[in-house]
Parts: structure tokens; sequence; C-alpha cells
């Protein structure tokens, strides 16, 4: 047995002895900031290199999801052809689901234009028929115009025939 290098050893091997041992406070937090020092310095640098390498995992992981976002963000509202990105198979569902989506904003947009068109055509003939029709009214109210002027035309010329 040695302390502060010292050896100190005993022969009595018979009897039972106790044996105490003193450090000073000092000593004992110098021990405790050496053993921190050792342990708690490569515990943050791994806990730092871990965040750093989940962050970055983290981004290549979700990637194909910005690849697919920034497609669907640059079509034009006209454009429904199928989103092709090569993605991993956990991702394919939703693609798969954007690409039924598209076929169905298509089919909507399809349908109400021929509806659109059906209702222009189905306005425009009984409008077209209408106008005709005040056409030929504006037409008759002229020539009972023209008729009105000319019997108060005649009227009077009758009626300046009795005077003289």
């Amino acid at each position: 047995m040695f302390y502060a290098h010292d050896d100190y050893r005993s022969d009595d091997m018979g009897e039972e002895r106790v044996i105490a041992i003193g450090q000073s406070l000092a000593s004992r937090r110098e021990m405790i900031v050496e053993a921190m020092s050792v342990q708690v310095l490569p515990m943050l640098i791994g806990l730092l290199s871990l965040m750093i390498l989940t962050i970055g995992l983290i981004r290549h992981g979700l990637m194909p999801l910005s690849q697919i976002s920034s497609e669907v963000e640059q079509r034009k509202p006209q454009d429904d052809r199928p989103i092709t990105a090569d993605v991993p198979q956990e991702i394919q569902p939703l693609v798969t689901a954007l690409n039924v989506l598209f076929v169905k904003v298509a089919d909507t947009l399809a349908r109400e234009q021929r509806f659109t068109a059906d209702a222009s055509h189905e306005l425009r003939s009984p409008l077209a028929a209408l106008k005709l029709q005040a056409d030929l009214l504006q037409q008759q109210l002229l020539q009972l115009s023209g008729i009105e002027n000319d019997s108060q035309l005649f009227y009077h010329t009758q009626k300046n025939q009795r005077w003289y």
C-alpha cells in the first residue's frame, strides 16, 4: 500500500485492523474537475457531431419532397402532366396521389369548359332571336311613325282646303 508515493507495509496478517485514509477537499475537487473534463468534453463534441449529422440526414431525406414541391410550384395551371421525378419508395404514394389529382382537375376543367361553351351557345340563340324581333319592332315603329306623319299631313291638308 502506498500514499503520496510513500510505501506503508504491515506484516501482521493475523489481526484485524482498520485503516483510515484521508484526502484534502482541494484534492477531491481537482479529481472531479479532471474526470469531468476527460468525460464531458468528448460527450459535448459527440453530441454536437450527432446533431450536425442528424440535420444533414434529415435534409437529405427530405430532398425528394423539396424537389417535388418546387416542380409543382413552377407548373402553370393548365399543365396536367404527371410528376415523373425519381423518388424513394416511401414518397411514391404521394406522387401517385398528386398525379391522380392532376387528372381529376384536368377532367373537371374540361367539363366546365364544355358546359360554358354549351351554355353560351344555348343563350346566344334566344338572344339572337330577341334581337331580331327588337329590330323588326323598331322598323315597324319607324313605319308607323311615318304613317302617323303622313296622316297628320293629310289631315292638315284637308283642313286647310276647307277654308278655301
